[in-house]
């Protein structure tokens, strides 16, 4: 872990982050309970959620994110728009549709535990002319780049035609493309993919019972794909390694007293995107992101995990 935090703090290669921008809000409060349990809040605050969030986690890794989405002109936009200015991720690869906004996820808080989540979703997808105008900027500034994320969240960003543009010439300029994604697309070439295990089971149409069997089909799936490695994760139960010579490994969660996992999953992607643009063995990098998802969990809140607090876990 040391050897892995020094390279992170020396270098800074660049990434490219392509995807779903989505608005995390927490409204923290209270519970009254009177015939019927009335939430009070008393403060509120937003985060960048979705491939926003993958983006922001790359930066406080230490690695250098440049950062493509569509963004719309209503309240959630401007909100994110915001919130990216704050964090000095906002560039001209950020689009803007006129006629577009972005998901909102609202989570209700009470003694630090999430009560309920509510769910405004917008997932129109981009018009073909912003879609050709988000993969011209994404394709004329690949100078540098190390690796390539796709974070779709089938909210409209990322359609299939763009995916597969995106993966052609990822493929022509041998840099590696970690994806995580919802849709059924073909995954063919691809250095990473990243379902979780609903996901997965969701693609194969049917339910996986335990861990063998999610390796068995999983491992099924990586082959008929045409995918170089898959780390297929499973919750509080950990994660599932499939790596380039077809071996399973099993690893466990590190996560010591889960609070919210939302971003878990981003933050792993990120971890796992900055060390192998940094060299890094894919092996290593799996287990870095482990435990970098894991500090993400034991925390409310959308967090962007920093090089500073994993080096106080690692002190103890």
């Amino acid at each position: 872990m040391n050897e892995i935090l020094e390279t992170l703090r020396t270098n800074s290669p660049k990434i490219a982050v392509l995807g779903d921008s989505i608005l995390d809000a927490y409204y923290v409060g209270f519970l009254r309970e009177t015939q019927e349990s009335i939430f009070i809040p008393q403060k509120r605050y937003y985060h960048l959620g979705g491939a926003g969030n993958v983006a922001y986690s790359i930066r406080r890794l230490g690695g250098t994110p440049l950062f493509y989405t569509v963004l719309g002109v209503r309240a959630n936009s401007k909100t994110f728009h915001g919130l990216l200015t704050n964090k000095k991720l906002l560039s001209s690869f950020c689009l803007t549709e006129e006629t577009r906004d972005i998901s909102l996820k609202t989570r209700l808080v009470a003694d630090n535990r999430i009560l309920l989540r509510l769910d405004e979703d917008y997932d129109a997808p981009i018009s073909a002319d912003t879609s050709n105008r988000l993969y011209s900027h994404f394709r004329y500034n690949m100078d540098d780049i190390r690796c390539v994320v796709v974070s779709d969240y089938q909210k409209g960003c990322i359609g299939q035609d763009l995916f597969e543009r995106i993966k052609k010439i990822c493929l022509a300029r041998n840099i590696r493309l970690l994806v995580d994604s919802k849709s059924s697309w073909d995954f063919s070439g691809i250095f990473l993919y990243k379902p979780t295990v609903a996901e997965l089971e969701k693609l194969l149409g049917r339910q996986l019972a335990g861990i063998d069997e999610t390796i068995e089909y999983g491992m099924r799936f990586k082959q008929e794909q045409g995918i170089e490695n898959m780390v297929i994760t499973l919750d509080a139960n950990g994660l599932i390694y499939l790596d380039d010579s077809d071996m399973a490994y099993p690893i466990s969660s590190v996560c010591k007293a889960p609070v919210d996992p939302t971003g878990a999953g981003d933050s792993m992607m990120a971890a796992m995107a900055v060390c192998l643009a940094n060299g890094i063995p894919m092996d290593a990098a799996v287990r870095f992101a482990n435990e970098v998802a894991a500090i993400s969990c034991e925390r409310m809140g959308t967090i962007a995990v920093s090089l500073d607090m994993l080096e106080k876990r690692v002190q103890g």
